[in-house]
């Protein structure tokens, strides 16, 4: 096992253990409060919250192993080695705040539920012992987005780079043959090819983490789930389905309006410069001149990127969406 595994792993654990004993220390009151309400056998049944609190710091736990996994630029390990400083103080300011909202929630809210009632001091502690809880879940959170940025940014200059080798070997065709010409603009083809499908695959992290949106809020929003959390965490579940659906949607426009287009059209242009040279040549390199042409024209539109994109992941992140979509709409049919 890695270290990033390892230290996912204990990050898990003490998260896992933080919020059994908050739930311990407060008793049948955060039972009662965050319990996961369903029917069974026609039944009204309660089990405690702290299933439902499992259940969502190893849903993004799980998704932050995932991240690490599938973005090739950037790491965790590589983040905390390369700005360990900025690592830290986020980390201790985080935790300090969450510590001191959850110390001051405690002595403003109510502290009683029916029967079941609780010392201000005693859900403090209690609190303090689920900062460990929040500070994993937030901190998750916050390193899920920053390597997702990082890594969108390291492929799109990546890509950027590669277009500008592609342009430059289309540029140098004057003074060749057209045999040559065409074996010349067949490997730009194969360059390009290669470049475009990175381009897209710069998207695959980005639809795991929107993916990972629609389903985590599906959960929350259309299950028992829902019971165990506050309206304001509720809240931030929908904020972080808007987010997700705007980020897929900017992530795709600029991908696709500054570079990926770019990169056809100018491709094309080089392809084109090359006509003239066709006249004298044997059919079957204007055949294959020909091909490269038909096969970049249909690379051009919109269209086909979103085909391109839609595959794998970006066909996982839009089936979720509309599973979501058709569950709420169940949901406000019903209420």
């Amino acid at each position: 096992m890695d270290h990033v595994s390892v230290v996912l792993l204990l990050a898990w654990v003490s998260a896992l253990v933080s919020v059994s004993l908050a739930y311990v220390i407060a008793g049948r009151f955060w039972v009662v409060e965050h319990c996961l309400n369903f029917q069974l056998n026609g039944k009204e049944k309660s089990v405690s919250g702290v299933y439902g609190e499992a259940f969502l710091i190893s849903f993004i736990i799980g998704l932050l192993w995932i991240i690490d996994r599938v973005t090739n630029e950037t790491s965790l390990l590589g983040l905390v080695s390369d700005y360990p400083v900025i690592v830290f103080t986020v980390s201790a300011l985080v935790i300090i705040v969450i510590l001191l909202r959850g110390i001051r929630t405690a002595f403003s809210e109510q502290t009683s539920q029916g029967d079941h009632a609780i010392s201000s001091h005693q859900l403090a502690l209690c609190y303090t012992v689920y900062t460990v809880f929040s500070s994993v879940i937030f901190l998750a959170a916050a390193a899920i987005i920053v390597l997702l940025f990082g890594e969108f940014n390291a492929d799109g200059k990546a890509f950027l780079d590669g277009r500008e080798a592609i342009l430059q070997s289309l540029s140098n065709m004057g003074h060749l043959s057209a045999e040559e010409t065409v074996r010349q603009i067949d490997l730009a083809y194969t360059d390009v090819h290669r470049t475009l499908s990175r381009g897209e695959d710069q998207l695959t992290p980005i639809f795991i983490a929107a993916g990972a949106a629609f389903l985590l809020n599906f959960f929350i929003l259309s299950t028992p789930l829902k019971s165990v959390f506050r309206e304001d965490a509720v809240m931030v579940t929908l904020i972080l389905n808007v987010l997700a659906i705007i980020g897929v949607t900017l992530a795709a426009f600029f991908m696709f309006s500054g570079g990926y287009s770019q990169l056809v059209e100018n491709a094309l242009d080089g392809a084109w410069q090359a006509r003239p040279a066709m006249e004298t040549a044997y059919w079957e390199v204007t055949a294959r001149y020909n091909d490269i042409l038909q096969a970049l024209e249909e690379r051009r539109s919109f269209l086909s990127f979103l085909t391109g994109v839609s595959n794998e992941w970006g066909g996982v992140a839009a089936a979720l969406g509309v599973l979501q979509w058709v569950s709420m709409s169940m949901i406000n049919k019903e209420n």
